[in-house]
């Protein structure tokens, strides 16, 4: 959707009383073709069992702090975040309960790093 778009949607909306908001996000994007679902912002390795459970591997997750803070530096944090992800998917493709047994999942993947 191109500015020129947004800005006629916003006045419209704006003329109507109505929030423009509401309107822009009203789209069932997922039902799109070539529409990716995108993880940002907070993403850290705690998070990734439920991460995993809502949007499954056809997705993007991008990290930022939660990579870059991490104690040891960048490229711990980019190797813990690749680890628990792929801990996380092997984990729900055993059957296991990525909601009850995340963090233990991901505590014992954690174990090999280094």
């Amino acid at each position: 959707m191109g500015g020129e778009t947004v800005s006629r949607m916003r006045r419209g909306s704006r003329d109507s009383g109505k929030d423009w908001v509401m309107r822009l996000t009203v789209v069932d994007w997922a039902s799109m073709l070539g529409v990716i679902p995108v993880a940002s912002g907070d993403i850290h390795v705690w998070h990734m069992p439920t991460r995993t459970e809502i949007f499954g591997d056809d997705s993007v997750l991008q990290f930022g702090g939660g990579t870059l803070g991490h104690p040891w530096g960048n490229a711990f944090g980019a190797a813990a975040n690749r680890v628990a992800l792929e801990a996380c998917v092997q984990a729900r493709n055993q059957g296991r309960d990525l909601a009850h047994e995340g963090n233990e999942i991901i505590k014992v993947a954690c174990k090999w790093i280094g």
